[in-house]
Order: structure tokens, then sequence, then C-alpha cells
């Protein structure tokens, strides 16, 4: 059985922009007030506490074997930072709470609830989002500020504010990446958007040539060398694999263009498309 399609027979309006934005801002409260169960705060803890732990065993197993603190270990220190928190935990969590934000209503049978009321596709979309967004971003942040002191740096501010940047950029990326996964193959979303990860950010991106410019992670790695390493020459062959010829701010831009491009395909995927769902009788 096929859900009946809302139609919007005049163009928006003032009053029904600002219909739209409280009910995103409803979405939101309502996701992020659900979202505090005890499972879901043991895995934001865990999610925020594993790469601390990571960091402080390679410390301790550094300075008990006498590695003296030097460039090699802080590129090895950073490259850890970047591959624990603003790949993995931050498209771990995106992936849990973002990809099924339309199978989630069909299993639920919740949909129909979205279909009857104009624009409420948009405000269960972009509210799903904006929680996994906050989710995520709350469980980095507090993870990058735990991890800061132990990096010992020349200056731990930049670059706490350095990951902090990268952890939401990529959250937001990686975000609207499986929210358009999860309206264009809604039934098997996961499992698209878990072997996206690993063959393209996860194989691809590290690859030194030309087709690792089209990820993400190349463009956060780029923008991470740029801010904190600007000025010094990378060991080999991380200067071919991070450093690109790009400015800072051309990289933010093609991260925000990718972002914006697909929720809007994600809108208008989850706006025309009737997505089959069952009757509770």
């Amino acid at each position: 059985m096929n859900a009946p399609t809302s139609t919007l027979s005049d163009p928006p309006n003032q009053q029904s922009i600002q219909s739209l934005i409280r009910g995103v801002c409803g979405v939101l409260r309502y996701e992020s007030l659900r979202s505090f169960t005890p499972i879901r705060i043991a895995a934001w803890f865990g999610l925020a506490l594993f790469p601390v732990g990571i960091i402080f065993a390679v410390r301790t197993l550094a300075e008990r074997g006498g590695i003296r603190y030097s460039e090699q270990v802080w590129y090895t220190l950073l490259a850890l930072v970047f591959v624990l928190q603003i790949e993995i935990v931050t498209i771990l969590s995106m992936l849990l709470w973002a990809t099924p934000v339309v199978h989630a209503e069909l299993e639920g049978q919740t949909w129909v609830y979205s279909v009857v009321r104009p624009y409420a596709r948009w405000m269960m979309l972009w509210g799903k989002y904006l929680a996994a967004l906050l989710w995520t971003s709350s469980c980095t942040i507090v993870s990058v500020s735990l991890v800061a002191p132990l990096l010992k740096t020349p200056d731990p501010l930049a670059t706490w504010k350095v990951c902090v940047l990268l952890c939401v950029l990529s959250a937001m990326a990686h975000g609207a990446l499986f929210v358009a996964i999860g309206t264009f193959f809604q039934k098997r979303a996961m499992v698209v958007a878990f072997a996206y990860t690993v063959v393209v950010e996860g194989i691809l991106a590290w690859i030194p040539a030309l087709i690792n410019r089209f990820t993400i992670s190349y463009r956060l790695r780029s923008v991470l060398v740029n801010t904190l390493l600007s000025g010094e020459k990378l060991p080999r062959p991380l200067d071919e694999i991070l450093v690109s010829p790009e400015a800072t701010s051309v990289h933010l831009g093609i991260v925000a263009l990718f972002t914006v491009t697909l929720l809007f395909a994600a809108s208008v995927r989850v706006y025309r498309s009737q997505f089959s769902w069952q009757s509770e009788y």
C-alpha cells in the first residue's frame, strides 16, 4: 500500500515558513528527549571515551618505552586523533542516528502521519538530521576536550579549536550523506551506508591518487594539515596523501557545497516519493 502524497497548491509564504521552522524545532526537541535512554547514553559515553583511552594508552606506552616527545610523536598522535575522532567516532555516530531517518518511521508505522500535513516530511527529515548532528557533535566535542591535554601541543587551544571544527564538519557532511542514502535506499540504508564508508572513506580516501579528492576525508585532512602543520615539512608519504595545493577556504567550501547538495537531494526525494508502509490492521 502506498501512502498518499501531500500536495502544496500554493508557494511557501511567511506563515508556512514559520510553521516549517516550528515543526523542525519540535521534531528536534522530541528526538533529543527521546535519545535519553540508558542504551543511547551508554553509547554516547562509550564513543566519547574510546579515543581518550587509545590516546592515553599510546602516550603511556611511549613514555614507558623511553620514547622522547618529538615531531614524529606529534604526527602520530595527531593522525590518531583524526582517525579516531574525526572519522571513526563521528562517522559511526552519524551512521547510527542519521541513516534510518525514513526506515525508522516506516518500521514504526508512523510515516503516514508525515504525509497528511504540509511540509511534515521536511520537518521530520531536517529535525532528525539536526538531532543526530547535535548528538554527535556533543559527543565529539567532549571527547576532543579530554584528548587535547594529552597531546602536549605547543598551542593546545588552537589544536582543540581545529579538531572541534573538523568534527562538526565531518558530522554535517557525513550526516547529509547518510540521510540522503536513507531516503534513496530506505530498506537497505544501513548496508549501503556502511559499504560506502568502508570502500570510499576507509580505502579510496587514503589512496594517493586523483580519486581521493572526491572524498570527505581528503578535504578534512587537508584542512587539518593546512591549519595545524602549516609551514612544516611532513614526512613522506604523508605529504602526498594529506597536503593539497588548494587553500583551506576551498576545502571548507567544497565540504559545505557537498553537505547542502545532499540535503537538498534528500529533501526533494523525501517530498516527492511514495514510500510503502504497512497498516497496523
